[in-house]
């Protein structure tokens, strides 16, 4: 007598399974990632709020910095902590302070790029400004190439591997982490043997690999 022929839900049950295992360990990978960004993003946003009481411009520009460097999606610190930037560079009395707070500004936005910066506009404005407030700091009598300093900092924005290898390194980390504990480990919780060894040497591997490109 023929077997029964298993049901759509008898053949989706499996497929359904991996895929919970799948999200459970991706989940289990980037919380403490997610919980470590976030808590350092606002313990630098709070650093700056602490400088900025103080009178200490230096230290809430480089405090700010480092937290618009934390970015992480569906977070605010970064934001935030660009917008308290823009507002620095563009109220400050002082030209230097307004010039490190523009130039600290830039660097965050190129910093936490992959393909494109996340603001151009705002990229653009603060490229301006530099370039404006070099001209005016310049001692007078020197000649000052304003042209050339612009030229500099767009050739920063021209597209670099670097940072696209990095977030390959990092997705592709996510996916051999995934493939060792669906592949590596069978149902009873042993290692095989040559999916283990795969797997663990290609999380090795791309963990190193995106460390270094960072």
């Amino acid at each position: 007598m023929a077997e029964p022929r298993p049901s759509a839900a008898d053949r989706a049950r499996p497929i359904l399974r991996r895929a919970a295992v799948i999200v459970g360990v991706v989940g289990l990978l980037l919380a403490p990632l997610y919980a470590r960004v976030l808590i350092d993003g606002r313990a630098e946003l709070a650093h700056a709020d602490a400088a900025l009481e103080l009178g200490d411009s230096d230290a809430a520009i480089r405090h700010l910095g480092r937290a618009a460097r934390f970015r992480l999606p569906l977070a605010a610190h970064d934001d935030l902590a660009l917008a308290r930037l823009h507002d620095l560079a563009r109220s400050a009395d002082d030209p230097g302070t307004a010039l490190a707070a523009w130039r600290e500004l830039r660097r965050a936005l190129i910093g936490t790029r992959v393909i494109d910066v996340r603001d151009p506009e705002l990229l653009a404005e603060a490229n301006a400004a530099i370039v404006e407030l070099m001209v005016s700091e310049a001692p007078r009598g020197q000649p000052t190439h304003s042209d050339r300093w612009a030229e500099e900092l767009e050739q920063d924005l021209e597209p670099r591997g670097r940072s696209l290898f990095a977030a390959l390194c990092f997705v592709g980390w996510l996916g051999a982490c995934v493939g060792f504990f669906t592949q590596g480990i069978d149902g009873k919780g042993r290692l095989n043997p040559r999916p283990a060894l795969r797997w663990g040497g290609s999380i090795v591997v791309l963990l190193i690999g995106w460390i270094a490109l960072m």
